[in-house]
């Protein structure tokens, strides 16, 4: 990652204006992962709650990785993407899953 040119993209557009950039970048990804997941547990979860849970994760993308290339401290890029596949791998699931009994 390219933390000077991404700070120089932060600098002249502003945090809103970034995360939104990377939350274009990333809203299709996240809702295949949610697809997946459901197709893979068999669960078919409300459009809406699907809506929202496209949102929750894609915003948390791009905050973290805002804060990534900003932050004063030396991050290794690796360990930021073993830490979202883990919570992907573990929180979806369950949160689908959980879904299903509640509705």
């Amino acid at each position: 990652m390219n933390k000077h040119l991404l700070r120089c993209a932060y600098d002249s557009t502003g945090r809103n204006q970034m995360k939104r950039f990377f939350f274009g970048c990333f809203i299709s990804i996240t809702g295949d992962i949610i697809k997946n997941t459901e197709r893979r547990l068999d669960i078919h979860a409300k459009e809406e709650f699907k809506e929202f849970l496209v949102h929750f994760y894609t915003e948390a993308i791009a905050g973290i990785l805002i804060d990534e290339f900003m932050g004063k401290e030396d991050h290794d890029p690796e360990k930021v993407v073993e830490y979202f596949a883990l919570v992907l791998k573990h929180s979806l699931p369950n949160v689908l899953e959980n879904v299903q009994i509640g509705t």
